[in-house]
Protein backbone atom coordinates (compact mmCIF):
# COMPACT_ATOMS: atom_id res chain seq x y z
CA UNK A 1 0.00 0.00 0.00
CA UNK A 2 1.29 3.81 -0.46
CA UNK A 3 1.18 4.41 3.19
CA UNK A 4 3.40 1.13 3.64
CA UNK A 5 5.63 2.62 0.72
CA UNK A 6 5.77 5.89 2.33
CA UNK A 7 7.14 4.62 5.44
CA UNK A 8 9.91 2.07 3.99
CA UNK A 9 11.08 5.07 1.69
CA UNK A 10 10.99 7.35 4.57
CA UNK A 11 13.19 4.65 6.38
CA UNK A 12 15.70 3.67 3.33
CA UNK A 13 19.00 3.68 4.38
CA UNK A 14 18.46 3.67 8.17
CA UNK A 15 19.39 0.30 10.26
CA UNK A 16 17.40 -0.89 13.35
CA UNK A 17 19.80 -2.68 15.35
CA UNK A 18 16.60 -4.18 17.65
CA UNK A 19 14.92 -5.70 14.20
CA UNK A 20 18.49 -7.25 13.21
CA UNK A 21 18.94 -8.80 16.88
CA UNK A 22 15.09 -10.00 16.34
CA UNK A 23 15.25 -11.63 13.40
CA UNK A 24 18.76 -13.30 14.07
CA UNK A 25 17.24 -14.66 17.50
CA UNK A 26 14.54 -15.95 15.65
CA UNK A 27 16.88 -17.91 13.07
CA UNK A 28 18.71 -19.46 15.93
CA UNK A 29 15.49 -20.45 17.59
CA UNK A 30 15.17 -22.95 15.05
CA UNK A 31 16.83 -24.19 11.46
CA UNK A 32 13.14 -23.98 10.13
CA UNK A 33 12.56 -20.49 11.53
CA UNK A 34 15.85 -19.60 9.30
CA UNK A 35 14.65 -22.08 6.80
CA UNK A 36 11.24 -19.89 6.60
CA UNK A 37 12.79 -15.99 6.21
CA UNK A 38 15.68 -17.55 3.81
CA UNK A 39 12.70 -18.81 1.41
CA UNK A 40 10.58 -15.54 1.93
CA UNK A 41 13.41 -13.25 0.48
CA UNK A 42 14.32 -15.77 -1.87
CA UNK A 43 10.62 -15.36 -3.35
CA UNK A 44 10.77 -11.88 -2.78
CA UNK A 45 14.17 -11.88 -4.92
CA UNK A 46 16.39 -10.95 -2.61
CA UNK A 47 19.75 -12.87 -0.51
CA UNK A 48 19.81 -14.55 2.06
CA UNK A 49 20.04 -11.93 5.69
CA UNK A 50 22.33 -14.96 6.89
CA UNK A 51 25.73 -16.28 6.77
CA UNK A 52 27.88 -18.85 8.81
CA UNK A 53 30.91 -17.47 10.18
CA UNK A 54 33.76 -19.76 11.98
CA UNK A 55 34.16 -23.21 11.73
CA UNK A 56 33.64 -26.39 13.21
CA UNK A 57 32.36 -26.38 17.12
CA UNK A 58 33.16 -22.01 16.51
CA UNK A 59 30.32 -21.95 14.03
CA UNK A 60 27.57 -19.22 14.68
CA UNK A 61 25.07 -17.68 12.32
CA UNK A 62 25.07 -14.22 11.76
CA UNK A 63 23.37 -11.47 9.51
CA UNK A 64 25.52 -10.76 6.03
CA UNK A 65 24.21 -7.38 6.47
CA UNK A 66 21.60 -5.00 8.54
CA UNK A 67 18.63 -5.64 7.89
CA UNK A 68 15.91 -2.40 6.27
CA UNK A 69 12.35 -1.91 7.88
CA UNK A 70 11.21 -3.34 4.99
CA UNK A 71 13.02 -6.28 5.15
CA UNK A 72 11.97 -6.90 8.80
CA UNK A 73 8.24 -6.42 7.48
CA UNK A 74 9.27 -9.44 5.29
CA UNK A 75 10.26 -11.60 8.37
CA UNK A 76 6.65 -10.49 9.45
CA UNK A 77 4.80 -11.80 7.04
CA UNK A 78 6.84 -15.08 6.47
CA UNK A 79 5.72 -16.24 9.91
CA UNK A 80 2.42 -14.69 9.22
CA UNK A 81 2.26 -16.78 6.15
CA UNK A 82 3.27 -19.80 7.81
CA UNK A 83 0.73 -19.32 10.79
CA UNK A 84 -2.09 -19.16 8.43
CA UNK A 85 -0.89 -22.19 6.89
CA UNK A 86 -0.81 -23.76 9.85
CA UNK A 87 -4.02 -23.16 10.98
CA UNK A 88 -5.86 -24.21 7.73
CA UNK A 89 -4.26 -27.31 7.96
CA UNK A 90 -5.17 -28.03 11.41
CA UNK A 91 -1.62 -27.81 13.28
CA UNK A 92 -2.53 -25.93 16.27
CA UNK A 93 0.80 -25.99 17.89
CA UNK A 94 2.75 -25.53 15.09
CA UNK A 95 0.11 -22.03 14.50
CA UNK A 96 1.14 -21.04 17.40
CA UNK A 97 4.66 -21.29 17.59
CA UNK A 98 4.56 -19.18 14.50
CA UNK A 99 2.28 -16.74 15.76
CA UNK A 100 4.86 -16.61 19.11
CA UNK A 101 7.40 -15.52 16.00
CA UNK A 102 5.02 -13.19 14.23
CA UNK A 103 4.31 -10.87 16.90
CA UNK A 104 7.79 -10.87 18.64
CA UNK A 105 9.21 -9.10 14.92
CA UNK A 106 5.65 -7.44 14.94
CA UNK A 107 6.20 -5.82 18.20
CA UNK A 108 9.30 -4.37 17.13
CA UNK A 109 8.35 -3.07 13.27
CA UNK A 110 4.99 -1.42 14.68
CA UNK A 111 7.56 0.32 17.38
CA UNK A 112 10.25 1.17 14.57
CA UNK A 113 7.52 2.25 11.94
CA UNK A 114 6.02 4.52 14.69
CA UNK A 115 9.58 6.11 15.17
CA UNK A 116 10.08 6.61 11.78
CA UNK A 117 6.44 8.35 11.36
CA UNK A 118 7.30 10.54 13.53
CA UNK A 119 10.60 11.39 12.44
CA UNK A 120 9.05 12.09 9.49
CA UNK A 121 6.42 14.40 10.83
CA UNK A 122 9.40 16.21 12.68
CA UNK A 123 11.30 16.38 9.45
CA UNK A 124 8.18 18.38 8.15
CA UNK A 125 7.70 20.65 10.85
CA UNK A 126 11.04 21.80 10.73
CA UNK A 127 10.45 22.30 6.94
CA UNK A 128 7.78 24.43 7.38
CA UNK A 129 9.64 26.93 10.08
Amino acid sequence: SDAYTEIFDSASGQTFQQIDDTVLALANASRNSRNVINKFFDESGLSSPFKMVGKGKNTKLKLSRPLSLEEGELVKRAFMDLKDSAMRSGNKNKAKTMSGYEKTIKNMILEKKSLVKILKSLQLNFKNL
